[in-house]
């Protein structure tokens, strides 16, 4: 019994110095070398750890995310991923498939061809050779979640480096319902001085205002959907275009999106604490329990964007935000967000926070966005930041806009992915 127990454990040693051998010197060896010979301040050595599947696989490489939250994010993961690749470059051994992992669960499959050929880019000193990473990956069950084409872009490397971003995101949060941008042919998009120009005209003219600043500009067929970073509070983060398809122009849509909720600010200047905002009850019939109609919206934004002095509006459940406006005022419909703020963020929304002003409707940054054609319209799909219940997923369905430049037949839905 003595012996067999002795046979076991020697073989056990020898299975463990055989697997250790094979991991070190396909994988460990290559990125020691490459970390002797290369300086690395960034934080990102183990971001991602690489090892064989199961360690002793030589077919499928493992690149496994594990650090927390707090400690990695997208950029890190790529500069990780970056590390890796051109490290093990100068190997020869090719993988049939690399598993980009997160702790331990398999997020991502990629060729082992596409990482060599992502590997011989960085290795040569192409620090883009990373934007190739997006197109290259499949979810578990095959689908090719940012496919191989080019969707409608200002600058298709912005966009390169965005789809990169989203890549990394997903890696990080181990979570594909984080948005990959729709692709197809390239289409004909807003230029950023149009663009531009349109977002300073939505802005007073004699504030010392942070300017707005272009995030993602999507196009599809004659709309252009344009996510931007907003300079102040109760500003569209989603701004529409249309174009005129006789003199090819762009104009910009009066309705523009503020999607996200939370009860608390985020650094973005308020109007209010300036004196250039007022929130206004919507008046009704006299009576307890009145409910206001679209015809009472409708009255009172016309006589704010189209009055002597324009100003911008902000529809809220039972009253309304407005904001001293540019040269061309916008309007923004968050009539349903009381609800959406009870989903997402807190019960306190029906009962206990202020029902006659917008302090408790702070909008978030969208750090991604999705635009496409759909059976009766158009859909935008948005995540915004992170709050303290997770990033928020937004979708917006609409049939178009009437001739005031309202969104028609708007349907909303929103929900928390989690932390």
């Amino acid at each position: 019994m003595q012996r067999l127990w002795v046979a076991v454990a020697a073989g056990a040693a020898a299975i463990t110095i055989g697997t250790g051998s094979v991991n070190y010197v396909l994988v460990g060896r290559p990125l020691a070398a490459h970390s002797t010979h290369t300086a690395d301040n960034s934080g990102t050595e183990g971001a991602v750890t690489a090892h064989l599947r199961w360690f002793v696989d030589p077919t499928t490489l493992v690149l496994d995310v594990r650090d927390s939250y707090d400690a990695v994010d997208s950029a890190k993961v790529l500069a990780g991923f970056a590390r890796v690749a051109a490290a093990l470059s100068v190997e020869s051994h090719t993988y049939s498939r690399v598993i980009l992992a997160r702790h331990g669960k398999t997020i991502f499959y990629m060729p082992g061809s596409a990482l060599r050929g992502i590997g011989d880019l960085l290795a040569k000193g192409d620090s883009d050779g990373v934007l190739a990473l997006p197109v290259a990956l499949a979810r578990p069950d095959g689908w090719r979640v940012f496919g191989d084409g080019l969707a409608s872009t200002v600058d298709a490397m912005t966009y390169e480096r965005q789809d990169a971003a989203t890549a990394g995101a997903m890696w990080v949060h181990g979570d594909h319902r984080f948005i990959a941008r729709p692709r197809g042919s390239v289409q004909q998009a807003p230029t950023r001085d149009e663009i531009m120009q349109a977002l300073r005209a939505m802005t007073p003219t004699d504030a010392d205002l942070p300017s707005p600043a272009i995030d993602t500009v999507l196009v599809v067929g004659q709309t252009a959907a344009v996510v931007v970073a907003p300079p102040f509070q109760d500003f569209p983060n989603v701004v529409f275009f249309q174009r005129d398809t006789t003199t090819g122009r762009w104009a910009r849509q009066l309705e523009g999106l503020e999607l996200g909720v939370i009860d608390s600010t985020h650094g973005l200047l308020d109007l209010h604490t300036m004196g250039r905002a007022a929130d206004m009850v919507v008046q009704g019939p006299a009576g307890a329990g009145y409910v206001p109609t679209d015809e009472d919206y409708a009255k009172l934004a016309n006589i704010a964007l189209h009055g002597q002095s324009a100003v911008s509006v902000v529809e809220y459940t039972g009253f309304v935000h407005t904001n001293e406006a540019g040269a061309t005022p916008y309007l923004i419909d968050k009539r349903e967000y009381r609800d959406y703020g009870a989903e997402l963020v807190s019960r306190a929304y029906w009962r206990g926070y202020p029902q006659d002003n917008c302090t408790m409707f702070k909008g978030l940054r969208l750090v991604n966005a999705a635009f496409e054609r759909t059976d009766d319209g158009l859909m935008l799909t948005a995540l915004t930041e992170r709050t303290r219940a997770g990033h928020q997923q937004w979708t917006v369905r609409f049939a178009g806009f009437d001739s005031t430049g309202r969104m028609l037949s708007k349907d909303i839905y929103a929900f928390n992915l989690g932390k």
